[in-house]
Parts: structure tokens; C-alpha cells; sequence
């Protein structure tokens, strides 16, 4: 007789309630045992893994929790199939690829930045700083920075954890972030019609002009000029380093 494997690692914070989420499954998913003459429960297990797969779910505490089927003869219906939920996340929105290897991502709904492992070990961090956190990038100074549309400000967190938090002229329901051919951060800010500019310094620096209508996503063009989506107006808007908007 084989059931699926269950086991839950609780990280930093973790709190009590992922066990009764584990004993929930265990209640749920019947034994498997006879899986000649049972296909149906063989064909359940795969159904249920197929369901979880991308399945995230706030609890107070963080934990990671992970399924995998058996390697029975269950697996006649479904070999492959392995489902890891991660416990904590909340609304993840933004995601790139740290100086450290890591996957980053933020978390608008817990107001937290993330980051996760190619082998899946996550962990989260948490500030006073971090409000709504939107777009994710990876900086030139080896830092991750981010925006936060929650107090209109641009953030930046290091791979040990360190948050720190820009304000300035102009930020206004930042969107989208990305570094600029010039070794800056560029972002844009749909709540004053503006493309904003901060150093890894801290400098920031607002840039308007006629066309601008509510940008969204930028990017670094080929051109050397920074290249952003305006959904007020629904154009293109191209920006030079020195502040000159095309639209």
C-alpha cells in the first residue's frame, strides 16, 4: 500500500496552520493501494495534482509544502506527476533573475520581496518600506531594485536582504522598472504622466512631455533610447537619456 508523499519545511515565521492543511490532504486523497484494479483512484491522483499545479495560497505564516505521487503502480496513470505549492505568497507580480542566481519576485499582496532557489527553497523579506511592490529588476550596483506603487516610491533591496527606499519629485503609481543604457534605473509613472530616472545613487529625476499618457511597461531599446507603452493613449513613446520623449 502506497500513498502520496506529503512532507511540509516551515521556514522563518512559519506558523501552525500548514499542518492542518497537510491532514486536510491526507483526509482528502484516498490510498492508492490495488491500483491494477482501481484505476479510477490512479486517475483521481492525477487530477488533483493537474489541479494544484500553480496553486498559491496566503497563510499567516510561510511555509513551503510539497506533494509528490507515489512510484507504484499508481504511476501506470501518472509517473511525472509532482505538484510544490508555495505557502506565503500573495499576489506575486514582478520577477527576474538576481547577481546571486536566485529567482527575485514581488509580492504586492503581502508587501514583500521574494526570492526562490532553482531547487525551490524560498524566502521572503519584509519591510516597512515595501508597499505594493510592483516590477522587478535587476541593478548594475549588484542589488535588486523595485517599484512600490503603495507609497509612490522606487525601492531597492540587496541579496542579504537590506531594503532601502527613494522618493522623489514626480513618482507618482509607478509601473514598470528596468535598467537604461546610461546605468540607471528608468521606470514609469502612471499616476503623473511621467518617466522617472534614479541613479544607483539615489537621484531621481522626473521627465514629462506631450504624449505621455499613462505608461506602463518600459524598456531599453537598441537605439539607446528608452522605449515605453502608454495606455492612456495607446501609442509608443520613446525617451533619449537626456529627457527628449518622441511619442
Amino acid at each position: 500500500m502506497q500513498r502520496p508523499k506529503f512532507w511540509v519545511k516551515q521556514l522563518k515565521g512559519g506558523t501552525g496552520m500548514s499542518n492542518g492543511w497537510l491532514a486536510w490532504w491526507r483526509r482528502t486523497v484516498p490510498s492508492v493501494a490495488g491500483h491494477a484494479d482501481q484505476p479510477g483512484l490512479a486517475l483521481r491522483h492525477r487530477r488533483l495534482a493537474q489541479r494544484l499545479r500553480g496553486l498559491m495560497v496566503m497563510l499567516a505564516g510561510v511555509s513551503l509544502l510539497s506533494l509528490s505521487l507515489g512510484t507504484g503502480a499508481a504511476s501506470a496513470a501518472s509517473a511525472a506527476d509532482s505538484v510544490t505549492v508555495y505557502l506565503g505568497l500573495y499576489q506575486p507580480t514582478g520577477i527576474t533573475v538576481g547577481p546571486d542566481g536566485a529567482l527575485w519576485f514581488t509580492n504586492a499582496g503581502n508587501n514583500s520581496i521574494g526570492r526562490i532557489t532553482t531547487a525551490g527553497k524560498l524566502r521572503l523579506f519584509a519591510s516597512a518600506d515595501i508597499d505594493r511592490p510592483g516590477s522587478i529588476t535587476k541593478g548594475p550596483d549588484g542589488a535588486l531594485w523595485f517599484t512600490n506603487a503603495g507609497n509612490n516610491s522606487i525601492g531597492r533591496i540587496t541579496t542579504t536582504g537590506t531594503v532601502t527606499d527613494y522618493r522623489g519629485t514626480g513618482i507618482s503609481d509607478p509601473g514598470q522598472i528596468t535598467v537604461g543604457p546610461d546605468g540607471a534605473l528608468w521606470f514609469t509613472n502612471t499616476g503623473s504622466n511621467s518617466i522617472g530616472r534614479i541613479t544607483t545613487s539615489g537621484t531621481v529625476t522626473s521627465f514629462t512631455g506631450t504624449g505621455i499618457d499613462q505608461p506602463i511597461g518600459i524598456t531599453a531599446g537598441p537605439d539607446g533610447a528608452l522605449w515605453f507603452a502608454n495606455g492612456g493613449n495607446s501609442s509608443i513613446g520613446r525617451i533619449t537619456t537626456s529627457g527628449k520623449v518622441t511619442n
